[in-house]
C-alpha cells in the first residue's frame, strides 16, 4: 500500500507567542536553507519551545552544518525524552537520530530509531521526517538501489506537499545519493519559483553531478559551504574527488587537496571506501618504496597473501598503482 503522510499539527503563530509546531517551523525555514530563525525561536525564552524540541532543531542544524556526531547526541537525547509520546515531535526526533546515525556508520543505531515504524503495509507513515531518514538508512546498510527508490518515492509524494522546504529535501537527496537526473528538472521548477538560496545551490548540484563536471561540483561544494551547509558541500566535493580520480588528470592533486579542505570528521558516506587498518598499513609501506617481498616481510604476510590486498588498495583508492597511492593519501 502506498504511504500518505497525515496531516501535523496547527500552524505556527510564533508572533503572538501561541504554541509552537516544531515541523512547521522547520518546514518554513527549509526552503530557504537558514536554520538561524529556527534557532533563534529556540533562545527565545518568551516562546513556549520544550527541552525535546530545542534539541530536535538543533540537532538537525548540527547535522547540516557537519557537526554529526553532536547531531546523534542531540536527536539521542530528544528521542528519550519522548520515548512515550506518539508526536510530531517524537517522529522527528526520531527521524533526525536515524539519518544522522547514518550518516556516521552507526547503522543498527539508525535502524532501531525507526525499526518499530517499519510494519509491512501500513497505510499512514509516521511523518515525512521518518521517510526522508529511511533512504540514508538503506544506503548506510549498503542498499544503494533501494535507497534512491525510496528517495524516489519521497520526492513524488512530497510533490503536493503544502510546503516545498520538504519536497526540496527529498529531490536534492537523489542527487546526493547518485541520481541527479532525475531531479535535476523539478529542481529547476523550485529554483524558478523563487523558494529559496538553497533550491538554486541544489540545483546547480544537481547539474554538475549530472554532467561529471569536477570544477562545477567544487564551486557548488563552495556555494554550499557559504550558506552554511557544510554536510552537502562534502558530498559535493567528495563526488567531485570521485570523479577526478577516475580521470586521473593533471590537475588531481589540486582536486583531492581542496576536496579535503570540506572532509566532515565523521562521515561515513565518503566517495572512496575506506581502508581497512592492514590495507592502510600495506599503503604507507609501499609509500616508502620497500618492495612486496619486503613489506610481506615487516607485516608477517605471505607474498600471496599481499598480493591480494594491493589490489583491494589500489581499487578503493582508484589508482593504478604506487605512484599515484602518495596522491590518493597525503593529498
Amino acid at each position: 500500500m502506498t504511504a500518505v503522510w497525515r496531516s501535523t499539527g496547527p500552524a505556527i503563530d510564533v508572533a503572538n507567542r501561541h504554541t509552537v509546531d516544531v515541523q512547521a517551523l522547520l518546514e518554513e525555514y527549509t526552503a530557504t536553507g537558514d536554520l538561524s530563525g529556527p534557532m533563534r525561536i529556540v533562545s527565545d525564552r518568551d516562546i513556549p519551545f520544550g527541552a525535546s524540541d530545542s534539541a530536535v532543531v538543533r540537532a538537525i542544524q548540527a547535522r547540516l552544518a557537519g557537526r554529526l556526531h553532536e547531531a546523534v547526541t542531540l536527536a539521542a537525547q530528544a528521542v528519550t525524552q519522548l520515548a512515550t509520546t506518539d508526536t510530531t515531535s517524537s517522529m522527528l526526533a526520531r527521524g533526525e537520530l536515524a539519518q544522522a546515525a547514518a550518516l556516521t556508520g552507526q547503522v543498527d543505531l539508525a535502524r532501531r530509531a525507526i525499526g518499530d515504524l517499519e510494519s509491512p503495509g501500513q497505510a499512514v507513515s509516521a511523518g515525512p521526517w521518518i521517510d526522508l531518514a529511511r533512504p540514508w538508512v538503506v544506503w548506510a546498510a549498503g542498499a544503494r538501489s533501494e535507497s534512491t527508490d525510496i528517495a524516489a518515492a519521497n520526492a513524488h509524494r512530497l510533490r503536493h506537499w503544502p510546503d516545498r522546504g520538504l519536497e526540496l529535501i527529498a529531490l536534492h537527496d537523489l542527487v546526493r545519493l547518485g541520481q541527479p537526473a532525475s531531479a535535476v528538472d523539478r529542481l529547476s521548477t523550485l529554483a524558478g519559483e523563487g523558494v529559496g538560496p538553497l533550491a538554486a545551490v541544489c540545483w546547480r548540484h544537481a547539474i554538475a553531478a549530472a554532467a561529471r563536471d569536477v570544477g562545477q561540483l567544487m564551486q557548488v561544494a563552495d556555494e554550499f559551504a557559504a550558506l552554511g551547509h557544510h554536510l552537502y558541500a562534502a558530498g559535493s566535493a567528495a563526488a567531485a574527488e570521485s570523479m577526478a580520480r577516475r580521470v586521473r588528470g593533471p590537475g588531481l592533486a589540486a582536486v583531492i587537496g581542496r576536496a579535503r579542505a570540506f572532509a566532515l570528521p565523521g562521515l561515513r558516506l565518503s566517495a572512496i571506501p575506506a581502508l581497512s587498518t592492514r590495507e592502510r598499513h600495506i599503503a604507507q609501506l609501499a609509500l616508502t618504496g620497500l618492495s612486496s617481498r619486503r613489506i610481506g616481510e615487516r607485516l608477517s604476510l605471505s607474498a600471496r597473501t599481499l598480493d591480494s590486498h594491493l589490489p583491494s588498495v589500489y581499487r578503493k583508492l582508484v589508482v593504478s598503482g604506487r605512484v599515484e597511492v602518495h596522491t590518493a593519501l597525503d593529498a
